[in-house]
Order: structure tokens, then C-alpha cells, then sequence
């Protein structure tokens, strides 16, 4: 059973392991390759590259709910990163490379023993790119750097402090400063190409302040390089006034391990610190306009001239730690079983995206000339400066765990598993909200008088005016006198039983059969903090079916075939929505937001296969295939597109019209619901392939590999309503690289190259949406905005190995 020694075609469970070596070979170097090369297993370019491989003993990849044999609750999966523990014998290992795009790098660890009884390990590495993806036509500047500036570093010491207790301690730590871009915005178009200018406003009004691409059909705006959307042209180039970044500062972690081998039973205490502070700054407005000329008011008659930049900020602190306490058995029997304990408990201070407008210094103090405010502080000045939305969230999580799982095995061929979990968890959770506007469909009086309104949202109330109860998480809702913040305090409990059930059939020592049963459950949350109207987000539970084969073949021939149904309940997805809109019959008034939703009924069926053949000693294949299809059984009470509000796409299925509402600026149609029943679900790619043949060549003077990876990803849907604008095609990528050792296996020299077709792989899609007159119902346009894979790369890698 897992959590012990197993060779990997002897576990019963869909499971793909990359060890160090394997990675170098296939030159998998990041999550996005383990990705490629891992069937059922998607993600995208949001998060870091993984550790250089020469740091990690294996990576595995497991399918399915874990919950029964592992610490952290996982409904549909998990990866665990071995790394190399501190060696009986000293290790050195020392790496650098250089690659286009001014990419360098290097690393080093070292190991051995400093007694009989004590051993230790260093990692330490250092990255860096000076010339990112994405060309910044304003400035000149480059980002879309992956990574720019990154340190690591791993301390591990390892004691026997008997014979049958040994103790291991890791302390890491982590730093980096990069701009990580790695989207393209190819809107908005020159007005000559939508026939007519967009409205300045989008339509009656923006969400919050005026939409600075206006200053691209102001003939009076200045603009800091190009007055048009490089990207219309060349995906990786942009416009833009600020430079956008990502800081991860003091990143540390550390884990004690104790583990006492007792005789016919084995215990284990885990124990676990982590904490960090991130934070990200980008350009949200998509533009590099330096200033525009506002409409005529009374009070500017020429109309106001402002600088129209917004920046969007991301900022967290998180915090936590997790105790875990297993005792297992450690016999040769029928029987095997494993039980333990897990504790787990979090705490954060989050601000997900607030939006700072430098040019309107007005939203610092609002005021209220139509006496419209719900907010009764709304004088007070407003703590974030030119902020038009703020919103922080502060909570604590606290999860508790008793798990187990026992295998029988019956006769020779027979065995079964059985394995059983209780979870118990609990969240608090506090959200400040604030919003100031300049421009609320009030036609374009306040934006261009430099007179900003506070349009905070007030707590709900009947026609009469009578407070309506607090909506399901909600146990407080207040103004903070001191900020003049709405606030509100949310609390959740949560628990279950899940479990798993298993048949195993070995009939010899290369071929493995299994069916496994098993649930899932994930707790439930809250959306904060931009004050949605239900912000309590119930658990969701998953029963998964799956049924393999694992074999090998001749001896050369290893394949793994599984297939599988994930029956989902309530799975919480996320969904596009409108936010807070200043009138909530002008869609140009609301703020656009992704909020958590339980979807009641959606599954997942698919087929993964993979092959490792070795057709020779010099020469080996390996592929991997995947098939998904998924669908939503129920989409439940319906939901509105904020790309389509009057559901008038090809695949949309009107569902509840929402009465007395239009879309206003666009299609002047009414808004409706929308049925999502029968869609796919997002970021689910029907296929996926990947492939990689390497080839080896001994000499007396040493040996050379020579490796390539071939990858085929199809079309994806990028929203949860199908939008084909949010449609992100397929792709495929061709990755080579070349890898001379010397004769002693002291010294190695790289050549690589990934992506040598430099292909557009549209990693994932979406869309913007733009009116296309000035003014009068015309209808609506959709331009790309796609995150991209890394374009070709290139480059040499020197190591060098003493042992």
C-alpha cells in the first residue's frame, strides 16, 4: 500500500512518478512539463517553476482522492516532491546554464556525513533573465521574465539518534522578484477598424472611473509610444505605462520528521511551518495613455484632462502549520494497515484586487452631491487613496483529520483495500469593502467635475426598508465608523466521512489489475471580499470510479492503461459574474468578478494511457495520452454570461429573463440567465499527447543522449458558459536536447531547445468585450486575451558531479 516502499507498477492507483534523472533526460523542468507529460493532470502559467531536478529524488502525480492515507485532505489529486535526502557518502553536484532571452542560472549541493550517525544537505540556486517574453512597446521594456530574479535555498539534517529512531529536519527558504507576464490583450482595435470610435465609457458609464483606452481616439491625448495595440499585430508585444510584477518575500518553511521503527509497527510525527508575503502589481487598464481630454462639463467647458492609468494590486500574508502523527505496520503478513492523526491550521491578511487610479485624485475624498450613499461615513477620507475598489479579507482555517487504510491480501493473486477518513473543518473569516466612483451612469457629469461619490453597497433591505436577514456564513454586518468600510464576519463548519474500496488482482509478477472506489470531499468557504450577495460556498463531495491495468511486457515494455468516472456533487467552480454595479441597469456601471459557485451535479470521464518502451538499450520511446470529456449533469438556478448578458451566442441557452433589466451601450436587449447544463467544463482539453524518444551512443571517452518531446494539446474552453471568444485553440510544441557525459560521470555538457517552432500555444483563452458605436444599441465585439506558453528557448548547461 502507498506510504511504503512500493515499485510503482505494484500500486494499485493512477500514478505517475518523474524522478531526477527521468526529468533530466526528458528535459522536464517546470509544473507546466510535468503537466505535459502527465495524462489528466492540466495547469496553466500562473505559479513558478518547480527546484532544479539535480535537488529532487522524484516527483509523483497522483490521480483520485488521497484523503485515506495522507495528512491535507485532497479530493481529485496530489503531487509530492521527494527531495534528495542527505547522503552516507559526500556528494557534490554543481550546475550552470545560460539560455536566449539573457536567461542564466546556476546551482549547487553538496551532502555527506558529519558523524557516523549525522548527515546533511545544501541546496542552494540562483536564476535569473534580463529580457523578458513580452516586448513592451511603450517604454522598451521587457517582462514576461520566468523567472527574473530567484533565490532558493534547502538545509536538511539527518540524525540517527538510535538505531530505530532517526530524526530529519529541512529548513527552505525562497525569494523572488520577476515580472511574469504571460498574457496578450489584443484589444482594443484602431476606431477605423470597428467602423466607428468605442464609447469613452463603455457605455453609459465604466465600472468605476472613465476607460482609459478612450485616450486612443482622443486627438488630443498624448501616449507614451504607439497610439494602437501592438498585439493586434505580434501577440507578445503591448502598450503599457507601468511595469507590471510579482514579489515573493520571506518564503521560509520548515519540517521535523521523526520516524521510530518499533518493530512490528513503525511511527511517524511530521510537523510542519510555512509562511510568506506575495505580492503582484499590474496595468489595468491595457494602455499606454499618458493623458485624454474628458467631455465638456459646466465646470471644464473644454473638458478635463487627466491621466486616466489604473493598477490593480494583489497582496497576501499567509501563514501555517500542520501536525501529523501515523503508525503504520511493518510485517510481512495478510495484513497491512496504516492509521493517523492530522491537525492543520491557517491564518491570512489578503487584499485580492484593488484598483488605484494616480490620475483622479478625487477618489481620495469623496463626496455625496446626489445623496445617494449608502455608506452614512461617507465623507471620511478614503484610507486607500486613489483607490476605486478596495477589499481585504483576513481568516483562519483550522482542519482536523483521522484517517486509515488496511489491505488483505486474500490468496496469492487476490487482495483488497479498504480505507476510511473523518475530516472536521472550520473557517472565520472578516471582509472590508470600499467603493469610490468618479463616473456612475450619472451621464458624464462627475467624471469630468473631479467630484467622486462613495457607492459602497448598503446591507440588503425589503422594499419597506426593513433590514433583510443575514445571508447563510454571515454573522455580523457592519459600517466601520473609523474607515468608512462595510464590513461583514462569516463563519463555516464543515465535516464528512469519505473513504475507499479496492479490488487488486495480481496474477504474476508483471501485471497488476485493480478497481478502486472512492470519495472526496472538499470544504466549503466564503467569497470575499467584494460583498456578493450569498458569499457562503457549501462543501463538495466526489465519488470517483476507476479501473486499470499495469504491466510489463517482454521486459521492455512497461504500459499503464486506467479509466475513470469523477461523479461530482456540488463542485465548487468558478464563475464570471457582475460585481457591484453603481446602476444596476447600465452593465457599463458594474465591476466584473469570479466568484465560487457549487454546480450540483458535474462529471468527468476519461481514458489515460502511458508507455515506456525500451526498443533497444540505446533506444527508448515514451507516450502518454489522455482523454477527457466532462459535462455538467445540472447547472442548477442558471447564470448570467458578463460576455454575453443577453445570451445571444450560437451555444447559448436562455434560461430566466431578468426582468427590467437591459444591456444598455451594447445590444439594448434584456439580460438573461443562462442554463450551463450540458457544457463543458473550463480548462478541460478533450485530448492531450506526449511523446519523447531518446537515444543513447557510448564511446570511451564518455556517452551522448539525444532526446525529443513532441506535445499535442487540443482546443480548451476557457468559461464555464463555452463562450467560443473564450475558446483557446490547440497546440503543439517540439522540444529537443542533446546531453554529452564524460567517461567518469563527473561532467556533463547540455544543449537544449524547447517550443523550436516558436508556435502561439494559447495556454489559456479568453476574451474582452467592447461596444462598437458610440453611442445607440449596436450590438457587441470580442477580442482575444490568451495566456501564452514561452516562445523558443535555447541554451547550454555545464554540470559537474563528484562523489
Amino acid at each position: 500500500m502507498a506510504r511504503r516502499e512500493q515499485q510503482l507498477q505494484d500500486v494499485p492507483l493512477s500514478i505517475t512518478a518523474l524522478t531526477g534523472t527521468s526529468r533530466e533526460q526528458m528535459g522536464i523542468t517546470d509544473i507546466q512539463d510535468m503537466s505535459d507529460f502527465t495524462p489528466g493532470f492540466t495547469y496553466n502559467m500562473y505559479t513558478d517553476a518547480q527546484r532544479m531536478p539535480m535537488f529532487v529524488d522524484r516527483t509523483e502525480i497522483l490521480r483520485g482522492p488521497q484523503g485515506a492515507l495522507s495528512g491535507r485532505n485532497s479530493i481529485a489529486g496530489a503531487i509530492y516532491t521527494h527531495l534528495k535526502r542527505p547522503s552516507d557518502t559526500f556528494e557534490l553536484e554543481a550546475r550552470t546554464f545560460v539560455k536566449n532571452y539573457q536567461g542564466y542560472g546556476g546551482g549547487l549541493t553538496v551532502s555527506g556525513p558529519i558523524t557516523e550517525s549525522m548527515r546533511v544537505r545544501v541546496n542552494l540556486s540562483g536564476t535569473g533573465q534580463d529580457k523578458g517574453f513580452f516586448h513592451n512597446m511603450a517604454n522598451g521594456n521587457w517582462e514576461g521574465n520566468q523567472p527574473y530574479q530567484r533565490q532558493l535555498a534547502d538545509y536538511m539534517l539527518e540524525v540517527d539518534l538510535t538505531n530505530q529512531l532517526q530524526w530529519y529536519l529541512k529548513a527552505s527558504f525562497i525569494n523572488y522578484d520577476e515580472s511574469r507576464r504571460t498574457g496578450s490583450r489584443r484589444a482594443p482595435y484602431v476606431a477605423d477598424v470597428l467602423g466607428d470610435s468605442p464609447s469613452a465609457y463603455g457605455s453609459l458609464g465604466s465600472p468605476l472611473v472613465p476607460l482609459a483606452a478612450w485616450g486612443y481616439f482622443d486627438p488630443d491625448g498624448e501616449h507614451m509610444g504607439p497610439n494602437l495595440n501592438p498585439s493586434i499585430d505580434n501577440y507578445r508585444q503591448f502598450t503599457s505605462d507601468f511595469n507590471s510584477y510579482q514579489k515573493l518575500d520571506d518564503h521560509h518553511n520548515y519540517m521535523s520528521q521523526l520516524n521510530w521503527d518499533a518493530g512490528d509497527v513503525q511511527l511517524k510525527w511530521v510537523a510542519g511551518h510555512q509562511a510568506y508575503y506575495y505580492e503582484h502589481q499590474q496595468d489595468a487598464d491595457g494602455t499606454a495613455v499618458i493623458s485624454m481630454r474628458l467631455p465638456a462639463t459646466l465646470v471644464y467647458p473644454l473638458g478635463r484632462v487627466v491621466s486616466p492609468a489604473a493598477i490593480n494590486q494583489f497582496d497576501e500574508q499567509r501563514e501555517w502549520f500542520s501536525n501529523e502523527l501515523t503508525l503504520s505496520s511493518n510485517t510481512d503478513g495478510a495484513l497491512s494497515w496504516l492509521a493517523g492523526l492530522y491537525h492543520f491550521n491557517e491564518t491570512y491578511k489578503q487584499h485580492p484586487q484593488n484598483t488605484y487610479h494616480p490620475g483622479y485624485d478625487e477618489l481620495a475624498n469623496p463626496l455625496n452631491p446626489f445623496g445617494i450613499s449608502a455608506n452614512p461615513y461617507f465623507a471620511i477620507p478614503n484610507r486607500s487613496g486613489n483607490a476605486s475598489v478596495f477589499g481585504e479579507v483576513q481568516g483562519e482555517t483550522d482542519s482536523y483529520a483521522i484517517y486509515g487504510q488496511t489491505e488483505y491480501q486474500i490468496n496469492e493473486p487476490w487482495a483488497l483495500t479498504l480505507g476510511l477518513r473523518y475530516n472536521r473543518d472550520k473557517k472565520d473569516a472578516v471582509e472590508e469593502n470600499r467603493y469610490v466612483a468618479n463616473n456612475v451612469g450619472l451621464g458624464h457629469y462627475l467624471a469630468g467635475s473631479g467630484i467622486a461619490m462613495d457607492v459602497t453597497p448598503g446591507m440588503p433591505r425589503d422594499p419597506l426598508g426593513n433590514l433583510l436577514p443575514l445571508p447563510a456564513g454571515v454573522v455580523n454586518d457592519y459600517w466601520d465608523a473609523s474607515s468608512g468600510h462595510r464590513a461583514r464576519e462569516m463563519q463555516g463548519h464543515w465535516s464528512a466521512i469519505t473513504g475507499t474500496f479496492g479490488i487488486n488482482f495480481k496474477p504474476g509478477n508483471h501485471s497488476l489489475y485493480y478497481v478502486r472506489l472512492a470519495s472526496g470531499y472538499r470544504p466549503g468557504g466564503f467569497d470575499a471580499p467584494y460583498l456578493p450577495s450569498d458569499p457562503l460556498v457549501n462543501e463538495e463531495s466526489l465519488i470517483s470510479y476507476e479501473i486499470g491495468y499495469k504491466g510489463t511486457i517482454a521486459e521492455r515494455l512497461t504500459l499503464n492503461v486506467s479509466s475513470f468516472l469523477y461523479d461530482y456533487q456540488d463542485q465548487q467552480l468558478l464563475l464570471p459574474a457582475l460585481g457591484i454595479c453603481a446602476n444596476p441597469d447600465d452593465l457599463g456601471t458594474c465591476t466584473i468578478s469570479t466568484n465560487y459557485e457549487n454546480i450540483p451535479d458535474t462529471q468527468s470521464l476519461g481514458l489515460e494511457l502511458e508507455a515506456n518502451w525500451y526498443a533497444t538499450d540505446n533506444l527508448g520511446f515514451y507516450l502518454s495520452y489522455g482523454y477527457l470529456d466532462t459535462e455538467i449533469k445540472d447547472g442548477g438556478k442558471g447564470y448570467q454570461n458578463p460576455l454575453d448578458p443577453s445570451a445571444l451566442q450560437v451555444n447559448a441557452r436562455r434560461m430566466t429573463e431578468i426582468t427590467g433589466q437591459t444591456d444598455n451601450g451594447y445590444t439594448g436587449l434584456s439580460r438573461w440567465l443562462q442554463d450551463i447544463t450540458g457544457k463543458r467544463l473550463a480548462n478541460s482539453p478533450e485530448h492531450k499527447v506526449a511523446f519523447n524518444t531518446r537515444y543513447s551512443m557510448d564511446f570511451q571517452a564518455g556517452s551522448l543522449m539525444l532526446s525529443a518531446n513532441y506535445v499535442w494539446r487540443d482546443e480548451s474552453e476557457y468559461d464555464i458558459f463555452n463562450t467560443p471568444a473564450a475558446i483557446a485553440d490547440g497546440y503543439s510544441t517540439l522540444s529537443t536536447r542533446a546531453i554529452w557525459t564524460n567517461a567518469g560521470d563527473t561532467f556533463s555538457v547540455i544543449l537544449f531547445g524547447t517550443n523550436l517552432g516558436n508556435e502561439i500555444a494559447r495556454d489559456r483563452g479568453g476574451a474582452e468585450r467592447l461596444a462598437t458605436t458610440a453611442s445607440g444599441p449596436q450590438g457587441q465585439a470580442y477580442y482575444e486575451a490568451y495566456n501564452l506558453a514561452p516562445p523558443r528557448t535555447y541554451g547550454l548547461e555545464l554540470q559537474y558531479r563528484l562523489y
